[in-house]
């Protein structure tokens, strides 16, 4: 299925720690994280989290590493970039931010998505707690498995450009209405 990108045995990948639904890792004293991606219609999710990442290159999507094999070869799950004290978009604390901190997000957020439209793909299950912040302030987008939150996406717009396009619309929302709610340092 993927053969022509980097493997790692199962066996070799030495857990560090959990870290919500992701693990840091070690694999030949480098870490990394191991993205547990749920098992959707018989692992449909994983395969598709991972052809996208493939075709990816881009700044603010999470860069794939490899994948993890067991014994017989299978692929099971996969190793992406590691972000260490990262945070999600919808656990921000608001009040440290200002309004153009946030209108950068938007942007780098947009210009993932349009990256990925542009080369046919979809994002998928968009949301707030799919957005990783890096320490420096920097966000990548993560989880490319598809599927939908409905407060982000409707469901008949489910793993669709349209539905990317509703998704960033909402996220634009929510972040005016946190930093205006939140920040008490917004000029």
């Amino acid at each position: 299925m993927f053969s022509s990108f980097p493997t790692f045995p199962n066996t070799l990948v030495h857990y560090l720690e959990r870290l919500d639904e992701i693990f840091k890792v070690e694999y030949e004293g480098q870490q990394h994280c191991f993205r547990t991606v749920h098992s959707k219609e018989g692992g449909s999710g994983l395969k598709r989290e991972i052809t996208i990442l493939q075709r990816c290159s881009h700044l603010h999507i999470i860069p794939i590493r490899g994948v993890v094999v067991n014994d017989n070869s299978k692929v099971e799950e996969m190793l992406t970039e590691l972000i260490p004290n990262a945070i999600t978009l919808d656990r921000v604390d608001f009040t440290h931010f200002t309004k153009e901190q946030c209108d950068t997000w938007i942007s780098q957020i947009r210009s993932g998505v349009q990256y990925l439209h542009g080369k046919r793909l979809v994002w998928g299950d968009a949301k707030p707690a799919n957005i990783l912040i890096h320490p420096n302030t920097d966000l990548v987008l993560v989880d490319f498995a598809g599927g939908a939150t409905e407060e982000w996406v409707d469901y008949e717009k489910m793993n669709s450009q349209e539905g990317d396009i509703e998704a960033l619309d909402r996220i634009e929302q929510f972040l005016q209405r946190k930093i205006v709610v939140g920040g008490s340092n917004i000029k």
